[in-house]
Formats: C-alpha cells, sequence, structure tokens
C-alpha cells in the first residue's frame, strides 16, 4: 500500500521514493535534488521551498500540494498531476512538463525559464496580475518572449483562444 509518514526525512537527495504512497505529509524545506520520485503520490504534501533539481517527478500524483517557493531545474514531470497545486514564486528551469494536468493550479510569480509547457490541461490557472511572468519584470525579455510563445501555444492548443491573447499581447509588450 505504501508508506505513510506525517513528516519525511528532509535530506532525500538521490533516494527513490518511486510509487510511495504519502498524503498531507511535510517536506517544507525538503532537498529532493535528484530524488527518483516516479509515480510517487504525495496528495496534499506540503514541499514549500523544497529543493527539487533533476528529480524524477514522472507520473507522480501531486493533486493540491504545496510547492510554492520550490526550486525545480531539469527535473521530470511529464505526465504529473499537479491539479489545484501551488507553484507561487516557485523556479521552474528547463522542467520537462508534457503532459502534466496544471489544471486550476496558481502560479502567481513562477519562474518558467528554458521550460515548456506542452500540455492541453491548463483551464483555470491563476497567472499574475496582467499575465506578466517574472522574467519580463526583472528584464529578461529573451526568455519572457520564449516563455510567453510557449504559452500562447500550449493555450492554442488547448482551445483557450482567451488565455492565449492575453499571452499573445505579453509577448508583443515584451519585445518592445
Amino acid at each position: 500500500d505504501g508508506a505513510y509518514e506525517p513528516k519525511l526525512n528532509e535530506w532525500l537527495s538521490g533516494e527513490s521514493l518511486e510509487y510511495v504512497r504519502v498524503e498531507r505529509t511535510i517536506l517544507d524545506s525538503a532537498f529532493l535534488s535528484g530524488a527518483n520520485l516516479k509515480g510517487a503520490e504525495l496528495q496534499h504534501a506540503s514541499m514549500k521551498g523544497a529543493i527539487l533539481n533533476f528529480a524524477n517527478l514522472e507520473g507522480a500524483f501531486l493533486w493540491g500540494a504545496d510547492l510554492s517557493g520550490t526550486t525545480c531545474t531539469g527535473a521530470d514531470m511529464r505526465d504529473t498531476e499537479l491539479r489545484e497545486v501551488d507553484l507561487s514564486g516557485a523556479r521552474f528551469e528547463r522542467v520537462r512538463l508534457g503532459g502534466a494536468d496544471l489544471r486550476d493550479a496558481r502560479m502567481i510569480d513562477t519562474r518558467l525559464s528554458g521550460t515548456l509547457l506542452e500540455t492541453e490541461r491548463l483551464s483555470g490557472i491563476q497567472w499574475s496580475d496582467n499575465f506578466v511572468v517574472p522574467e519580463e519584470t526583472d528584464g529578461e525579455m529573451e526568455s519572457a518572449v520564449r516563455i510567453y510563445r510557449s504559452l500562447v501555444r500550449s493555450h492554442e492548443n488547448a482551445g483557450e483562444r482567451h488565455m492565449a491573447g492575453e499571452f499573445h499581447f505579453r509577448e508583443g509588450a515584451s519585445r518592445r
């Protein structure tokens, strides 16, 4: 049935937790770089400020988890259930999100440098005011343009033309 522990060891770098099952666990500020969390069930986990660099989260179930302020570089999150996840202030750099379910996620001030949202499950995402990504605010215009293009394409593929239009406008504004 899997493990159940209210608080797991906070230093799990490189550990294999493949298909582990824990609900409402606390992994705030955990160091999970290189950890194998493939298929793990971490529904409603608190992972605020966790370090997930190069972690394998492919197919993980993180519905309703709090990943605010996490640092996630080069992680594999393909086909991951991220519905209703709080990603506010998270840093996603070169993360693979193909097929991930991001419906109703909170992505306020989420950095997405080098990350492509290659998924059609994007409805209900809460973005920052005026749909401005932090890269644009920080003057990283080339990065902002790439992110906006990715968001336009993903939202168009999902049939969300209004959202695609908002990001298309931001793309144009950040090129000026």
